[in-house]
Formats: structure tokens, sequence, C-alpha cells
């Protein structure tokens, strides 16, 4: 489209019954504008739903453009004004509207139409220019003017307040791991960094103006084990959420000095309490879900519940001696453990061979052997590392079973991360009294270990 070539009708026409009115202000919008203003600053272009409103604060027989530097941001990459007649305005101080006249001839005859411009603020990219394009119209000219120079003044004051808010939201879409903004207003996303476009591809860029809960799972599935961690924000009158895709560190730390199976208890009590107080909250608020509040609640209940877990784990371990032992089936513990293992976590791929000809039962503490079989797997397969584990079991000749674990985690795995997992391993086989032997490869691509289970 070239300039000049477009009919100017009035927004109000097709405008829903509840849309803001054209002489409105920004505090008629105001969570919507300020969201708006700051996935400019975050991003550089608007979503659908941000230019419908964009459009809401145009005069009767007008249009509202947006310029970034000497890109049209709305319309998208339509150049209705030509750029030499919006110079002055790009470089501008921010007090300043300016207001022209453009003549136009064509088979009709010749018309005239107003072009009102505001520079509203910086982005990185450069220079924001707001702008109201329309017919000459003697009588509503006045009012037009009028109209414009409050919208161009509420929407500087607004994007100079976030300044500090985007300035810090940048930041934190600049870090490695994927990083998404959310809108708490409005649970929608604002913005998000390149990272987490890959893990959302194709439609990376199609996630923003979308729910969160819409693209929750797609941000956690393709990582397994990682998790979401989020941090909320306020400035300006904007609340914001900022939700990151982050490796859950190693949970079987347990060199070095023991804890006392006293102290572990303790902790037990207070992520049980933890876990009561987000529980009863869900209850309270009752949010829909999806919402980051639902959303926070949910990471605080998974995370202590894991935590919990953990704690629970070297509470074994101290206090093994007091566990009693039962009379179990060890395959169908196995099977259990796997399934708790592979579920959620696309990048552990577990297969399980029986070479069983008759029942085979052992006297050990349930948990315990649930806890080995765990660490076992983790010893085998680090975060996203795509692994492969097929375990073979068979019987012994002179009673028992046989279980052979087998991974290729195709590609190097970290050293500390396989030692601190084989160390509980080994002390855990240790107070079961099960003989246990690990091999693996100089970078710990591969590992192999034998678990002997007598009857």
């Amino acid at each position: 489209m070239q300039p000049g070539q477009f009919q100017i009708e009035s927004p109000t026409a097709a405008r829903p019954a509840n849309a803001v009115a054209w002489g409105a202000t920004i505090s008629e919008a105001n969570a919507s504008v300020l969201t708006l203003l700051a996935g400019v600053a975050l991003r550089g272009h608007l979503c659908d739903g941000e230019r419908d409103l964009l459009d809401r604060f145009a005069a009767p027989n007008t249009l509202v453009f947006l310029v970034e530097n000497n890109t049209y941001l709305h319309p998208e990459n339509v150049e209705i004004v030509p750029f030499d007649q919006i110079q002055a305005t790009l470089h501008a101080g921010d007090d300043a509207v300016f207001s022209h006249r453009q003549h136009l001839s064509d088979d009709l005859g010749r018309k005239t139409r107003t072009i009102r411009t505001a520079r509203i603020g910086q982005t990185a990219r450069g220079p924001l220019v707001l702008g109201m394009i329309g017919a000459e119209l003697p009588e509503l000219r006045t009012e037009h003017d009028r109209h414009f120079s409050a919208i161009a003044q509420n929407f500087r004051a607004a994007f100079k307040g976030l300044l500090p808010l985007t300035d810090w939201l940048t930041s934190r879409l600049a870090r490695p791991e994927p990083t998404v903004i959310v809108g708490r207003s409005t649970g929608r996303v604002l913005a998000l960094n390149q990272n987490a476009q890959t893990l959302l591809a194709p439609n990376g860029n199609a996630a923003i103006g979308e729910e969160f809960s819409s693209i929750r799972s797609s941000l956690v599935r393709p990582v397994g084990r990682e998790r979401l961690s989020m941090e909320n924000r306020s400035h300006g009158g904007l609340d914001v959420t900022v939700i990151s895709v982050t490796a859950a560190s190693a949970r079987g730390k347990i060199a070095g000095p023991q804890i006392g199976a006293g102290f572990l208890e303790g902790m037990r009590h207070k992520t049980a309490g933890i876990m009561a107080a987000a529980r009863f909250l869900q209850t309270a608020l009752d949010q829909q879900p999806g919402h980051p509040v639902t959303e926070m609640l949910r990471i605080i209940l998974d995370e202590s519940a894991e935590l919990d877990h953990d704690l629970c784990r070297h509470q074994l371990l101290a206090e093994y001696p007091r566990f009693a032992a039962e009379t179990i089936d060890p395959v169908a513990c196995l099977r259990k453990a796997i399934e708790a293992r592979i579920m959620g976590r696309t990048c552990h791929d577990v297969a399980l061979n029986e070479h069983l000809t008759a029942p085979v039962r052992i006297d050990i503490p349930r948990k315990a052997l649930m806890f080995l079989y765990e660490s076992i797997l983790c010893t085998h397969c680090g975060a996203g590392s795509n692994a492969k584990t097929t375990i073979m079991v068979r019987h012994r000749d002179s009673g028992g079973i046989v279980l052979s674990f087998v991974t290729d985690c195709g590609r190097p795995r970290s050293e500390s991360v396989y030692h601190e997992w084989r160390d509980y391993c080994d002390r855990l086989a240790d107070a079961m009294n099960v003989p246990m032997e690990h091999r693996t490869t100089a970078d710990y691509s591969q590992t192999e270990t034998t678990l002997t289970l007598m009857a």
C-alpha cells in the first residue's frame, strides 16, 4: 500500500458495545495499555489484541498509528504517513505534539487530512511515535486536538513510569534459560526470549497474547525434569510474573557430614505445614486454572512435595535399622519405580526385560528398595540427556535375582552429578546389605549397574 491509498473509516463503526469510548483516557483501560507499552518496549511488535486496543483510542473518522524508529508497528509495516513527514517528531523532545495538514488530489477532487504525532518514549531500538490521521473536519478540529494531546500525554507518563520495570524485564529475558513474562492482571503472555520460543516452536511468536495456561505444558514437557520458577514484580501500575524454565539440581547431595535423623524429621514437619497452607490458599482463593496465582501455588506444592521426598530419602538412610523388612515382589516394585521415573520425563526411555520362570519374593524394607531403584535410575540419567536404559532381570543360580541396568546417554555427562547419585546408591546398598557394582565410560555417557537381590 502506498501513502494515501487508504480509506479512513470511523473505528467506532465496528467497535463492540463495551469498547473504550473514543474520548476516553488511558485510565479507563489502564492495565491493558500498560501491558501494550511494556510489550512494545520488550519485543518491538504488537499482537492482535494490542492492535485492537490501540484502535479504540482513535477519534471518529481517524486512524491511530504507532512507529518505532523507522518501522511501522501499527498498522504493521504499512507506511500510511511518509517517514519524512514524521522525522521532526522522531527527533523531538518528549513534550512536543505536532499537527499538520496534508493535501491530496484524486479523481474526486482535492482532499485534506490532518496528521497529529507525538513522541511518547524511547526504546532500545529507537524513538516511539504515536500518531492519529484523519480527514480535516473543522467542526471537530479542537476536540480532536484535545483528545490526541490527552492520549499522548497519558501514554508518555505511563511509558516513563514503566522504564525501571522494562529495564529489569529486559535483563531477565537476556538470561540463557527459557523465560516468559506474563501480565498478572490478564494471565496472558507479554514477552518471551529466544530460548522460550525454541521450546514453543513453531508457534513461539504466536504465544504472545495467549493465556499462559495454554503454553505451560509445552514449556515443561520437552525438558523432562526441568521445572518452572516464578518471580513477581510490580512497578508503574503494571504487575508481571517472570516465569523461567530452570533445571532441577541433583537431589542426592549427601557427601560430607551426615544430618541427624531428628533434624530431618523436623524439616519434614515444616514442609508438611507449607503444603497444607498452600492447599488452603488454593481453596480459599479459588482462582481459575492457568492464573498466575494458581500456578504459583501449584509450584509451591510441587516443590514442597519434592523437598519432602528428598528429606524422606535421607531420613531413610539415617534411620535404616528402624525400618522393618517385608516380604515383597522386587520386580513389581521395579515396575512402579520405572513408571514413576518416566512419567513426564520424555528424556529418559526405560525398557524392562524379564527373564523369569517363577515368581520371586524377598524380605527387605519396601521403601528402601524403591529409593534404591530410583537412585540407580538417577545415577544413570542426567536431566535432559535423552538416555535409553535397558533393565534385564534374571534368576540367580543360588536363589534370588540379578538386575542389570545398562544406560546409553548419547553424550558425555557431568562427573560430579554421577558421583553424587552413585555415593547415595552405594551407602544405601551397604545399609541394606545388597551387593551392587558399577561400571562407566570415561565421559560417563554409558553406565552399567548390577544389583543382586537374594531370596
